[in-house]
This record gives structure tokens, sequence and C-alpha cells, in this order.
């Protein structure tokens, strides 16, 4: 007999080093577990979205399941169903 586990899907911090402006700042949940390839989707999408030049960096973190702002994002989706 097998017994599916559901599987949590990491949780990636997001921060957005602007030139022009405040710094931009989220957490995620995206299916790849790969730190290279999510961070390349998202520098793709950050210079897609904003004009040449007005990037300064970004940054991507995994977040652990067990870490003060996932349990935070969990309950309070727990909390809205």
């Amino acid at each position: 007999m097998i017994f599916k586990t559901p599987v949590r899907l990491p949780y990636f911090k997001i921060t957005i080093w602007l030139k022009t402006g405040p710094v931009k700042r989220g957490i995620r949940r995206i299916e790849v577990w790969n730190i290279d390839v999510v961070f390349n989707m998202i520098k793709n999408k950050v210079n897609s979205h904003y004009r040449d030049g007005q990037v300064k960096d970004v940054d991507v973190y995994m977040l652990s399941k067990h870490s003060t702002e996932v349990k935070k994002i969990i309950h309070i989706k727990n909390r809205n169903n």
C-alpha cells in the first residue's frame, strides 16, 4: 500500500531593488525546487516589466516551511478557506 503525502511547494522571498524608488518585496509559492531556475524566471520577468536601467538587483531566497513568514501565509490561507 502506497501512502501519498501532500507535497508542500517551496515558498520564495523575492526582493527587487530599484534605482528610482522603493524596494519591492513579496513571498510567492512556486512549483520549482531549483533556486537557480526560479532566480532566472524572476529576473527575466522583472526585466520585462521594468524599463532598462531601472532595476538595481534582484534577490530570491527559498524559505523554510517552518519560517514565521510562511506560517503566517498558511494560516491566512487556511482562515480564508
